[in-house]
C-alpha cells in the first residue's frame, strides 16, 4: 500500500479501498481499489497489465513462469469447430469463462464491465504457445475409521479411495513407498470392485486428498500424516512412530516433529508488533492464525505478549497499571475475531476463557447490556404519558410478550419482561401512536 499510495508507483492516488482474505491454506490475498487523480487510460493500463504470452526470447523467465503455471489445457471434450466443451452428461455448452478470448488490438474499457485487455493476435505482435488436454485431477477419500459414507448396492464392497489404499500398501511393495496423493498417477480406482488397479497406459492423474480445516481436529492430522507418511496399511500404522502407537492424530503428528513450534509463532506475532501500531489488526492477524493454522498450545505466547495484546485498551481506559480487565477486553475481541474467521473457541488454544463465553452474536450480546435499574425508572415515568388508547395497546403487548417468554429461552428481549421488554414496547407507542 506503501507503494501505492505513497510512493504513488500509478500515480497520485485520491482515495483507496482494500479488503484482505483468507485461503484455504491459510494464505492472505488483497483485493485493492484507487481512485486516481488522474484519468487512467488504456494505454497506462496495458503498460501494467498483460494478458499475452511473453515474448520468449525477450523475457525468457516470465514466459516460462506463465506457460508452466497460468494456462491450462483445452477444456474436456473442446469442439473447435463451434468453440464448445462438453458439460455434464456430454452435451454442449459455452466455456464458464468464456474462453478462447477474441484477439483484441488495443485495451478496452466497457461500460460498467469488466475492462477487456489487449490481446494481440500472432503477427500483429502477439505471440502463441501449444499446451497438451492437462493430466486429470483426482479427488481422494478423507474420513477417520469408521467414519465414511456407505452406499447399500447389491454385492458392492464398502472400500473408499483411503481403506482400499492401506490394502494395496499391504499386499503391493511398489505402493507401500508411495504417499497416498501419490496413488492416482500409478494406480486406477475401480468403482465396482472398490480397488486399486495398476495403471495400463502411460496417462497419469494428479492426486488431491480433500481438504479440511483444522476445525476437525483429528481430521486435519489424519490428512497431515497421510502427506508425510508412506505406504500405510491401517489407522493405526498412521499414529505409530518409533514403535510408539499414538492414541490420537494429533499426538502423533506432534511426536514427528510436523507442528509448528512455539517460537517460530513467537517471532511471527514480535515481527508483527514491530510493524504496526494498530492493535486491532495485531489481535486479528493472531486470530486467522488460530483458525487458518496447525497451532499448537499458545498459553507460552499470550502469557509473554498479553501487554502488547492489550496497550490500547490500557489506554482507552487511562490506566497506568494492567489487570485482569483489560486483558479480559483483549481475549474478548480476539476470541471475536476468531469467530468472524470461522473458528471455535480461543481455550483450545490454549488461551483464558474471554467474557463472550460460548458463541453469541454481537446483537444479542449487546441488548443484554442493559441497565435494570435504569429501564425500571424509564418505564416508570414514560408509562405515565401513556393516553387511554395506547395504555390498551402496552398491556395487550406485554401480555402476549409474557406468555410467549414461557416457552422461548433465545429472544433478544425477552428475558427481562421488567425492563427491555417494557421499555422497548413504551418508545414504540410513543412514536407510533
Amino acid at each position: 500500500m506503501d507503494d501505492l499510495t505513497i510512493k504513488n508507483v500509478f500515480g497520485r492516488v485520491k482515495a483507496h479501498l482494500l479488503s484482505v482474505e483468507w485461503q484455504k491454506r491459510g494464505l492472505p490475498h488483497v483485493q485493492i481499489l484507487l481512485w486516481m487523480e488522474r484519468h487512467v487510460t488504456a494505454d497506462f493500463v496495458s503498460r501494467v497489465i498483460s494478458s499475452e504470452i511473453p515474448d520468449k526470447n525477450k523475457e525468457p523467465r516470465l514466459y516460462e513462469i506463465v506457460t508452466t503455471n497460468m494456462i491450462h489445457g483445452p477444456c474436456r471434450g473442446f469442439d473447435e469447430s463451434q468453440l464448445r466443451c462438453q458439460g455434464k452428461y456430454g452435451s454442449k455448452s459455452l466455456c464458464g469463462k468464456s474462453f478462447p478470448k477474441v484477439c483484441k488490438g488495443d485495451m478496452y474499457f466497457g461500460n460498467n464491465e469488466y475492462p477487456l485487455y489487449r490481446r494481440r493476435a500472432v503477427g500483429e505482435g502477439g505471440h502463441s504457445f501449444e499446451k497438451n488436454k492437462s493430466p486429470p485431477v483426482a479427488t481422494l477419500d478423507l474420513h477417520l475409521e469408521e467414519e465414511n459414507a456407505i452406499f447399500f448396492k447389491e454385492n458392492a464392497s464398502k472400500d473408499t479411495h483411503l481403506t482400499a489404499f492401506f490394502k494395496l500398501c499391504a499386499r503391493n511393495e511398489f505402493a507401500a513407498g508411495l504417499y497416498y496423493n501419490q496413488l492416482p498417477n500409478h494406480f486406477v480406482f475401480n468403482n465396482t470392485s472398490s480397488v486399486w488397479e495398476e495403471r495400463k497406459t502411460t496417462a497419469s492423474s494428479l492426486g488431491r486428498i480433500r481438504a479440511v480445516t483444522n476445525k476437525t481436529v483429528e481430521l486435519f492430522y489424519l490428512r497431515l500424516l497421510l502427506t508425510h507418511v508412506k505406504g500405510p496399511t491401517s489407522y493405526e500404522d498412521l499414529r505409530t512412530f518409533e514403535g510408539v502407537i499414538y492414541p490420537s492424530y494429533r499426538e502423533a503428528v506432534k511426536a514427528m516433529g510436523l507442528l509448528n513450534d512455539e517460537e517460530t509463532w513467537k517471532k511471527t506475532i514480535l515481527e508483527i508488533i514491530n510493524h504496526t501500531n494498530d492493535r486491532n489488526q495485531l489481535r486479528a492477524t493472531y486470530a486467522s492464525m488460530f483458525a487458518f493454522s496447525e497451532l499448537e498450545d499458545q498459553s507460552g505466547i499470550w502469557e509473554e505478549t498479553k501487554d502488547l495484546f492489550a496497550s490500547d485498551f490500557l489506554q482507552r481506559q487511562k490506566a497506568t497499571e494492567y489487570n485482569d480487565e483489560i486483558y479480559l477486553d483483549a481475549l474478548d475481541d480476539i476470541q471475536e475475531h476468531v469467530w468472524n474467521c470461522g473458528g471455535g473457541s480461543i481455550t483450545q488454544y490454549g488461551l483464558p476463557l474471554s467474557r463472550c463465553g460460548e458463541k453469541t452474536s454481537n446483537i444479542i450480546r449487546r441488548e443484554k447490556a442493559y441497565n435494570k435499574e435504569k429501564l425500571t425508572e424509564e418505564v416508570k415515568e414514560k408509562s405515565l404519558l401513556l393516553n387511554s388508547k395506547q395504555r390498551l395497546c402496552y398491556d395487550t403487548v406485554l401480555f402476549r410478550i409474557e406468555n410467549a417468554q414461557k416457552y422461548s429461552h433465545n429472544g433478544i428481549f425477552l428475558d427481562a419482561p421488567g425492563g427491555t421488554a417494557k421499555s422497548f414496547v413504551l418508545n414504540i407507542l410513543l412514536v407510533v401512536l
